[in-house]
């Protein structure tokens, strides 16, 4: 197809790369987290498998060990549930909004966000230029 033709049906049109910098997650404790293009992290009290932000403590009972996942991959920032595993106890929260927890299901994540886990554990979403 020519490029004229991509220009007339932009449904057609290749997709665009577009480059995604670093996110910052200030944690409860005022920690923060950054993940890098390419990096993930769980949100939780523990995990023996991967990087986690262990700044939700173990008297938040409805924080689970493992809660939610997040992503900084190909396709943005995103929260990503853990299903089961995780995240069940107290719910999952971006603002006011609470999110099912079926496993793999991917929220997107946007600058200034707030995503609470159970009652009080929040965290906060910031975009770093690249």
């Amino acid at each position: 197809m020519d490029s004229v033709a991509e220009a007339a049906n932009p449904a057609v049109a290749p997709a665009a790369a577009t480059p995604f910098g670093a996110i910052r997650l200030t944690l409860p404790n005022h920690d923060s987290v950054e993940l890098q293009a390419g990096e993930r992290v769980i949100l939780g009290r523990e995990s023996p498998n991967e990087s986690v932000a262990r700044a939700f403590p173990a008297k938040l009972e409805d924080v689970s060990r493992q809660h939610v996942r997040v992503v900084n991959d190909a396709s943005g920032p995103a929260l990503v549930m853990l299903g089961e595993t995780g995240g069940s106890v107290g719910g999952t929260f971006v603002g006011d909004r609470k999110l099912p927890n079926d496993e793999g299901e991917r929220f997107p994540l946007h600058h200034g966000d707030r995503i609470r886990l159970g009652s009080l554990a929040w965290c906060k979403v910031e975009f770093i230029d690249a």
